[in-house]
């Protein structure tokens, strides 16, 4: 993230410009400095076990980039938590659907893109030439299967105690947690502590529920990992509503490949912008003429209020052909549009006349950019720094929404 800020700057000292594509790529490759500790109350240990540092890309999910710390404290959980875990008896049978599914072959696409995301969870061959090994060999089978589950977890920002939410991004998260800070910077911020629990005190009401128990009868160990497979399931949902807001329709969502699925997961499990960039589901040609009708996803986080999605048009007054010209939407205006009582013309102009941000200002945060002007126009906004998703996500924290 400093390297790609530094970089942005410098643009503006040397008069150089730099491509979407140069954009984005620095935009993957923002990381934040993680520290995880385990919850007090899912130590069984009489020492509770040093935490573990972790760098987590922005565009990835918690569950995948804090993988390796979670099984490693998972080993320190008392028995009660392990035991219930392995058997499936935790939380809810099902997660709710986080929108519209345009297919129902998401078991199938974990199983043909395994190849891609998957680390090395073959189970153990069993001895030839041996019966004796037999009974053995089956028992280990079923403990090194037990073992690569993914354990049911839940992470909770300790600066805030906020329970976070698994569905989005680690860069979105971290912006929404750090736009509450009295100032504009993040550094006192970081590293960010989260803190891992393993007990069944799941906080449902706040963030969506994991399912301990999954329906998917792959052979793959690590696709028969019912997490895992929960958060492939909402980013492929997520995608799939963003290709029918940027299409007009579902056709690309429900045509789009599964070799392109596959692709665009393991660009977030490896955290490669290289791996995504090669799969097209965006016509490049942005003339006017295919600009005008053109919607972008937007996804609206305000406080800790539920996400407002909010699709945005790229130029105003659209249906306006006798226009040469189109206005491009704006930040400001889209903000405006959405959150008249907080972006009035009124409040901003108080806004830009401070100098220093008091703590009662209103702050909005775009990938890590912290209050991007109102006047960029929205399109380049979702072309520059969306996520894998292709949603473009905005932080607003404010105090004065009734």
């Amino acid at each position: 993230k400093e390297q790609r800020s530094k970089m942005v700057d410098s643009s503006h000292d040397d008069n150089t410009h730099y491509s979407s594509h140069q954009i984005q790529e620095l935009n993957w490759q923002g990381a934040i400095p993680v520290v995880v500790t385990l919850a007090a109350s899912s130590v069984s240990s009489p020492q509770p076990p040093a935490p573990i540092h972790v760098l987590v890309g922005r565009h990835t999910y918690l569950f995948l980039a804090l993988e390796r710390a979670v099984r490693q404290l998972h080993a320190f959980a008392p028995m009660t938590v392990l035991s219930s875990l392995s058997s499936g008896k935790v939380l809810r049978n099902e997660e709710p659907d986080p929108g519209e599914s345009f297919g129902k072959d998401d078991d199938n696409d974990d199983k043909d893109a395994s190849e891609s995301t998957a680390q090395s969870s073959s189970a153990p061959a069993p001895a030839e030439g041996s019966d004796s090994s037999t009974t053995t060999t089956t028992t280990t089978q079923k403990e090194e299967k037990t073992k690569e589950l993914y354990p049911i977890c839940w992470f909770e920002d300790e600066v805030t105690r906020t329970p976070l939410r698994w569905q989005f991004f680690a860069g979105v998260l971290f912006d929404s947690l750090s736009n509450r800070s009295n100032n504009n910077t993040t550094t006192s911020l970081l590293p960010w502590k989260i803190r891992l629990h393993f007990t069944a005190a799941y906080p449902t009401t706040q963030i969506l529920p994991l399912s301990a128990s999954s329906n998917n009868n792959n052979n793959n160990n690590h696709e028969n990992d019912t997490v895992i497979h929960q958060v492939r399931h909402y980013y492929k949902n997520s995608l799939k509503q963003a290709l029918c807001v940027l299409h007009g329709n579902n056709k690309l969502a429900v045509n789009l490949s599964k070799g392109s699925h596959g692709r665009l997961w393991e660009a977030i499990c490896r955290e490669r912008y290289d791996v995504f960039q090669t799969v097209k589901v965006v016509d490049s040609n942005n003339n006017k003429n295919t600009m005008i009708q053109q919607r972008i996803p937007v996804r609206l986080l305000v406080d800790d209020r539920p996400p407002l999605q909010r699709p945005c048009e790229v130029v105003q007054n659209s249906s306006d052909t006798t226009t040469p010209t189109p206005t491009p939407t704006t930040l400001g205006d889209y903000l405006s549009l959405h959150l008249p009582r907080v972006f009035s013309p009124q409040a901003q102009a108080a806004a830009e006349q401070q100098s220093q941000p008091s703590s009662d200002e209103i702050q909005w945060t775009v990938a890590g950019l912290s209050r991007p002007p109102l006047e960029t126009p929205m399109f380049q906004l979702w072309q520059d720094l969306m996520h894998p998703d292709f949603f473009l996500h905005i932080m607003v924290h404010t105090t004065t929404i009734g």
